[in-house]
């Protein structure tokens, strides 16, 4: 008897010592690295998709106003065109409305595919607002809210679901770069001129 008790405790310890090793473990906040790249793919990614965590507030270097320092080739505005906060949708506008107003300060169609390159990025929300982050290598961070857009009749649409900003790029007579994303995409893409979008400013220094 003796023997059973003392052969029962010793599984017992063992079965304990299985289920704990078992228990999952909370990953670490994502750290960048020199290349911009999120050494944590379940949360930034620069890449291969969507792998975004939704949270609240994201981290504390989240820039609210002025032009913010992402470790690219210009300054980037930390909020809408129309905006007073980087959660607010600010106003939309058609291609040529955007280029004729805020020239040389609207991004082309290579300074999105820089931002996106080179700044890890991912579907969350701000201040409950849903959007996509753009982290650079440095350590700071830009808001983009999926503010929707209006078609060129006049209808709004997707709004919290997809973001649309214009470049200052042509592609046709009818067509212009802009940059585009929802939950599961990133991209530059192309639309309709007549189409309204989101404006973010960059600053050439």
């Amino acid at each position: 008897m003796k023997y059973l008790s003392f052969l029962s405790f010793v599984l017992s310890i063992a079965l304990l010592m299985g289920f704990s090793a078992c228990e999952p473990t909370v990953p670490e906040n994502p750290s960048v690295d020199s290349g911009g790249a999120s050494s944590d793919s379940t949360s930034l990614d620069n890449g291969s998709g969507n792998t975004g965590t939704d949270t609240t507030n994201p981290n504390d270097d989240m820039a609210k106003s002025g032009y913010v320092d992402l470790g690219l080739s210009v300054k980037w505005s930390a909020v809408n065109v129309g905006a007073d906060f980087p959660e607010d949708y600010g106003e939309f506008y058609e291609f040529e409305e955007a280029v004729s107003e805020f020239g040389n300060n609207l991004p082309t169609k290579a300074h999105y595919e820089e931002l996106i390159k080179k700044c890890a990025w991912e579907w969350t929300t701000y201040n409950g607002v849903y959007g996509r982050r753009f982290l650079g290598a440095n350590g700071n961070s830009v808001f983009f809210p999926a503010a929707g857009g209006r078609f060129c009749d006049g209808t709004l649409y997707i709004e919290g679901t997809y973001g649309g900003y214009w470049s200052s790029t042509a592609y046709a007579s009818n067509t212009a770069w802009r940059l585009i994303f929802n939950p599961e995409r990133l991209d530059v893409d192309k639309g309709n001129r007549c189409d309204a979008q989101s404006v973010r400013l960059i600053r050439i220094e």
